[in-house]
Formats: structure tokens, sequence, C-alpha cells
């Protein structure tokens, strides 16, 4: 609803915490409608009354934690942005409000970064019109790996000579491990001063033992397959062709390993909508699954708006989930290289062997020409012959 205000529902079990989240964010009431409930319990009667666009609660509260209260919220309304706001949290609670939280914030929280994070969330809602969409996106908490690389992942994680240049190797195979291990790198519990856009960056600051965790640690990635709805493997193998071709290809100002990242988990939509709705995904048939006015037809949306969606709640950096979101509508991207280098690469990747992209109609030669790149389509067929 047009004007209507971004409904939040803050949770803590400490009064004077709420009281300074109510000063901080004073000047947000025009634009923000707010609830304030002191603890669990509270939080619950509120949320039996009320439906909210976004939920940020603590983690660590007497009774329920904060975490068994965000699955309370995935299950009553997982349209809601799920937020993690809290001063500490051990290992083994992070790994469990991983699976939950869309975002983790960090106490004492800079007022600008709560609201942005609240804010980019509630915007990534507002892209998908369609609230059964938003409910089915919602519910997905983890995606499943291929399972021939979850299978390595497990074997040679438990190997003492194994380093973190082979399991960062393995993940980036597989877009749905990718895209975990981007989430939890960017979360404010490993506390790193930047973004991390890049899955070996990610794994480096992880560590082995953490990484070990990761893969071995119970119901971290124990999403079962997508019951015959789409083939993980072959999803993360055009992820991988993707990948490596756009860091082969030559576009002023992509960023070639943030574009890297964004080709191996572009298509992750498609993973959330087969695990959630696979009767959605089957009404578009196999050769619909990538194509977007057929997945619009369908669902009112397209598998890169769900993917970016689903990444964006997750925090993401934006350069990643922009070219997500952009990578079959390559004239929105055009000005955004690291963007359009993912949708050239995907263009390229689907290309039957030998065939002109340009006579074919996959690439625009005006559009490619007012970028001045028209002369560099035959260099990015022989990297494309080359893979």
């Amino acid at each position: 609803m047009t004007g209507a205000k971004t409904r939040i529902l803050f949770v803590d079990d400490e009064p004077e915490v709420l009281a300074g989240l109510r000063t901080l964010l004073r000047k947000r009431r025009k634009v923000w409608a707010m609830t304030f409930a002191e603890g669990p319990e509270a939080a619950l009667e509120h949320l039996a009354s009320a439906a909210f666009d976004v939920v940020v609660s603590d983690v660590r509260m007497p009774g329920m934690d904060g975490v068994t209260l965000l699955e309370r919220v995935r299950e009553t309304q997982p349209q809601a942005a799920r937020i993690v706001l809290t001063g500490e949290c051990d290992g083994a609670t992070s790994l469990r409000a991983a699976k939950v939280a869309h975002r983790f914030l960090s106490k004492p929280c800079d007022p600008a970064l709560l609201a942005e994070a609240v804010e980019r969330s509630a915007a990534l809602q507002r892209e998908l019109h369609d609230p059964a969409l938003r409910a089915l996106v919602g519910r997905v908490d983890r995606l499943p790996p291929a399972p021939s690389v979850y299978a390595e992942l497990c074997e040679r994680g438990r190997a003492d000579d194994v380093t973190v240049a082979e399991l960062s190797a393995i993940v980036e195979r597989d877009p749905s491990l990718s895209a975990k291990v981007l989430q939890l790198v960017n979360s404010s519990y490993f506390g790193f001063a930047r973004q991390i856009a890049s899955v070996q960056a990610a794994v480096a600051y992880l560590g082995l033992e953490t990484m070990r965790d990761l893969i071995l640690a119970a119901k971290v990635f124990d999403t079962p397959r997508a019951r015959g709805a789409l083939d993980p493997d072959a999803l993360a193998a055009h992820g991988m062709e993707t990948a490596r071709l756009v860091r082969a290809l030559e576009i002023p100002g992509a960023d070639r390993d943030v574009a890297a990242t964004a080709a191996l988990v572009h298509d992750v939509g498609l993973v959330a909508i087969a695990c959630a709705n696979p009767e959605a995904l089957a009404a578009v048939g196999g050769d619909g699954a990538r194509d977007p006015e057929r997945n619009r037809s369908a669902w009112g949306t397209d598998h890169a708006a769900v993917g970016a969606y689903l990444l964006g709640l997750w925090g993401l950096p934006t350069a990643i989930v922009e070219a997500v979101a952009l990578h079959h509508r390559p004239a929105e991207a055009a000005h955004t290289p690291t963007a359009f280098a993912v949708c050239v690469a995907d263009v390229l990747s689907e290309m039957p062997e030998g065939a002109d992209p340009i006579a074919e109609g996959a690439l625009d030669p005006a559009l490619l020409a007012d970028l001045g790149l028209l002369d560099r389509v035959g260099t990015w067929l022989d990297a494309l012959a080359e893979i």
C-alpha cells in the first residue's frame, strides 16, 4: 500500500535498551510504525495481533531466546524480515541464528546502520508484489547444496591436511554454499570491518575450524533436495561456468571478483522456489525456469527478483544483490559494469557452440555500441570457447 508505514517490532528483555532505541529512532516515526516488546512473551502477544514487516530481536533473553522467537516469526509471519541485534553471541548460538536470521547487527548499533538495514529489508520486500511469494521466500532459511559438492566438503573437511584454498575451490563450485558462506561472513557477529564479496576471502576469513563447523554441524546445510523440481548439480555447473566466463570478460569498470561471486549465485532464486514450492517451478516447465517472462507470467515475478530478495535480506553486498536482480535486464544493468558483466556471461554461457549472440538476438548490438563494447564480442566468444 502506497504511503503505508513500515511496521517494525523491536524485542529486548532490557527496558533501558528499548528506551534507548525509542530515543535513537524518534526521527523515524513519520515512516515507521514501531512497537517495542519487553521480552519474548510480550513479542508473541504483539505477533498474534498484528502483522509486521521487520522483527528486530536480541538473542540472549530469559525463557525463550531470540533464535527460538525468530523461528516462531518464520512460522507465523514468514513475510517479515528477521534481524538479530545483539551484544554477544557464542559460536554455537550464532550458527543457530544463522539458520533463521536474515541480518546480524551488533550492539551498540549506529542508528544510521540500523535504519539502513531495516529500510533495505523493507524495500526488498516491496520488490516482490505477490504476498504469496514474499511468504515463500521467507520460509527458506537454508538452501540445499548440490549433493556431490556437499559430499566432497564433508569428506575433505575431516582431513587433517585440508587447506583453506582447497575448501574455497570446493565451495565456489556450488551457488548455495557460496551464498551461505557470504551471508555468514558479512554478519555483524564476525565483526569484519567491510563487506566481503569474494568467496575465497570469505572462507579465508572464517578459517578452517569455522568452515568445518559450518560443513559438519548438525542441520546447517541439511535442507532436503528440491524433490525433483530442480537439478542442483546442473544449476551448480551453470553457475560455475558463468563465473569462469565472467572472469575472462574484459568489461571496463567491472569488478571481476564481485561479478564472479554474483555469477555463482545468480540463479539462486530457482533453488529457493524449488525448495519452498516445487509445484510453482514445475508450472513453468523445465525450459521456462530461467525465462523471466514465463516466470512473471506464472508467478508475478521472476527468479532473479526472488534471488536478489533473498540475498539482500541475508545482507550480501549491494553489488552482488544488484547483479543478481539485473542478470536478465542488460539495458538496466548497462551503466553498472559489474552487473552488466554478469548479464553478458549468463547469455554467452547459454549459447550453443559456434552461435553468434548478435545474430541470434541474445545481445543487443545497439546497446553494446553505446557502451563501446561491440568490437569485444569476438574476444568474448574466444573466451567462451576456451572454457
